[in-house]
């Protein structure tokens, strides 16, 4: 392939100036993870760690079109809402949607929860953390909002059981198990349970958007919300995340430690909650007292904290049906507590008996 070298130097120079803009905002966001953040469009970044490599490899025009991208990108992104007075963007805030609410067997009644702001959802490993996430989106759903599911663990098939598994006992009061429902997935046609099954992803897929994608950073999260974004036309209203520990650090802090990957993370997710109302659903392995380094800066950038506990019968070993639900934080409300039946078959949440 003939290269037009004169073209080429042409369309260098055409953009070396507005490289240089957003090579020093990218390199000062390298080098401060609080400065990551800023990006409304992480993909910027993503973008510009592609460049050496290109360069390297005499791979010019893929530069000139990449670099033209990123800065076609950048035009787009709004870094700051310098442009508005206070009393503007008040006035904005006429006619936004109201705040969200936990599903009504919850028993977290007058419990908002306020839009732009993560919650974090803390307990130890098998107290409930995804069955509370499952069953919140499927109350979602029924109210017709979007939700995007990051799915750190369980396969996109798994989480749809979960789903359906769920949706059977909550609204047709009907029992089945996780196990039963893949069974059905996998002889498809030979049982009357197919069809339904069908229908029900057919229904539902236009609200809930899985992502089952393992070694997934915040700012890839950050681009595929973009996306889902731009597929449904408008921001979803919930963002799960299963689980926030799985989430694999940015490029540039890949050396730094445990806490410092977490924190850069959690500020990224509170970041986009923010500027987009949209509700980051974070669930993570703390306890109570939050005794790791991890657990508290969570804590500092969620607008609420939920812990989950049960029970552990000490000569069985076996965990109460019975389930705890403590808001310990909640900044624009009330601290309160609820109890719940989580039931392990059908993996649906009631009241206590």
């Amino acid at each position: 392939m003939q290269i037009d070298l004169m073209r080429l130097q042409k369309s260098v120079k055409q953009w070396s100036s507005e490289r240089e803009q957003l090579s020093k905002k990218i390199r000062q966001a390298h080098n401060s993870i609080r400065d990551i953040s800023v990006f409304d469009n992480i993909s910027l970044y993503d973008r510009m760690l592609k460049l050496p490599d290109l360069y390297d490899k005499s791979n010019h025009t893929e530069f000139v079109a990449t670099l033209q991208a990123m800065l076609e990108s950048c035009n787009k992104s709004v870094f700051y809402d310098l442009d508005k007075s206070d009393l503007e963007q008040i006035r904005d805030y006429k006619g936004a949607p109201p705040p969200l609410y936990f599903p009504p067997e919850f028993k977290l009644f007058k419990t908002y929860i306020h839009r732009g702001l993560p919650v974090v959802v803390g307990a130890e490993p098998g107290i409930g953390k995804t069955t509370f996430a499952i069953n919140m989106m499927i109350n979602a759903v029924i109210d017709k909002h979007h939700s995007l599911f990051f799915s750190m663990e369980m396969t996109k098939v798994q989480v749809w059981c979960k789903l359906y598994q769920v949706y059977k006992k909550k609204y047709l009061n009907e029992r089945i198990t996780f196990t039963s429902v893949l069974e059905i997935i996998r002889k498809g046609d030979e049982l009357i349970e197919w069809p339904k099954i069908q229908e029900f992803v057919k229904d539902y897929q236009k609200y809930i958007h899985i992502i089952d994608l393992d070694e997934l950073s915040a700012g890839q999260m950050v681009a595929i919300y973009e996306h889902c974004a731009d597929k449904i036309g408008k921001n979803p209203e919930f963002v799960f995340i299963d689980y926030v520990q799985l989430v694999s650090p940015e490029q540039s802090i890949m050396r730094s430690t445990i806490r410092e990957q977490v924190m850069a993370t959690s500020r990224i997710l509170k970041s986009k909650s923010k500027r987009t109302g949209s509700v980051f659903i974070e669930l993570s392995q703390v306890d109570d007292k939050g005794r790791t380094n991890e657990s508290r800066e969570l804590e500092k950038n969620a607008g609420m904290k939920v812990i989950l506990e049960r029970d552990i019968d000490d000569d069985t070993g076996e965990m109460s049906d019975t389930v705890k639900i403590r808001v310990k934080k909640n900044r624009f409300g009330k601290v309160t507590m609820s109890e719940v039946k989580f039931d392990g078959e059908t993996g649906s949440i009631g009241e206590v008996e």
